[in-house]
């Protein structure tokens, strides 16, 4: 729960057969522990329910995104002159593309005793393309279709090719579909990445669900402005996966620094409107090469 002065709790209490309403407000979260301050009384009281009043404090995400559309608006930003945002709104704009960091063939490589099937690898192909045409690229698909699969493909097949020429950054809109491309990229053998995570979703909620890349997870409060100590903390690592909400995290430059966010590939990109991705593409405007978009087009 985040803290805003424009909301509060409502604490209703029954003391000696009174109902008493109490109006507090959430001071500090820790885990599951939350400090409440009351404008009452409480030693004693049976609490009989408690409710939220207002609305919550922006994310850092959506002020950014308020900032940018209103910069567009007042004409002080140019960010709609930026490729990348031409090719997704207006598309009948000339783009010219910058060049790309490195221009050496890409080329498939998936470590796995299964094969790709025929849609799946013509999908890896237009992830790992270097043509204009494809610098913005949507890739759907239903469930069970194999996109988590095409996902880890595509980081294997473009880190045997240019693993120490380009960076990947893998978002997804939730928790939950970032390490589940973490997990498949384990199941291939493929350990150098990194996974970033929210303190508020790891600490005394989820730590359960990353046993299997607890090594290779770097959570929130252990972010670093010092590019040494983040450095240290992303090793010889090139691939970087996080939420989209997290792209935006007012301590994360150190790491995108070293790890600059080149090709970017969305999974659950059906699920993100469309509108949320302007502060990542202003934020990392001089670095990005090329963006992927992956999802159900059915949701």
């Amino acid at each position: 729960m985040r803290t805003a002065t424009h909301q509060y709790l409502n604490i209703k209490t029954r003391e000696n057969g009174k109902v008493l309403s109490i109006r507090g407000q959430t001071e500090r979260t820790q885990g599951r522990t939350s400090t409440l301050s009351v404008n009452g009384p409480m030693k004693g009281s049976s609490i009989v329910s408690i409710y939220t009043i207002g609305k919550e404090a922006p994310t850092t995400s959506e002020i950014l995104r308020s900032n940018i559309l209103l910069r567009i608006l007042q004409r002080t930003d140019d960010i709609m002159s930026h490729p990348f945002v031409q090719r997704i709104w207006l598309p009948s704009e000339k783009i010219s593309w910058p060049a790309v960091s490195s221009l050496a063939p890409l080329t498939l490589y998936f470590p796995s005793k299964r094969t790709l099937n025929v849609s799946q690898e013509r999908a890896v192909n237009l992830v790992l393309s270097r043509k204009h045409k494809d610098r913005v690229a949507l890739i759907h698909g239903p469930p069970g279709t194999g996109k988590t699969t095409v996902i880890a493909a595509s980081v294997t097949s473009v880190m045997a090719s240019a693993g120490d020429k380009t960076t990947i950054w893998l978002v997804a809109q939730s928790n939950v579909a970032v390490k589940n491309i973490a997990e498949k990229l384990m199941e291939l053998k493929f350990t150098k990445f990194r996974i970033l995570v929210s303190k508020d979703f790891h600490f005394e909620w989820h730590e359960h669900l990353y046993g299997k890349i607890n090594k290779n997870l770097i959570r929130s409060d252990d972010f670093d402005t010092d590019s040494t100590t983040a450095s240290r903390q992303l090793l010889d690592s090139r691939v970087v996966l996080c939420t989209l909400s997290m792209m935006s995290h007012e301590r994360l430059m150190a790491i995108a620094k070293i790890v600059p966010p080149e090709l970017i590939i969305f999974d659950e990109a059906s699920q993100i409107e469309i509108g949320d991705y302007f502060p990542l593409i202003s934020r990392f405007r001089n670095s990005i090469n090329k963006l992927v978009f992956i999802g159900d087009d059915k949701q």
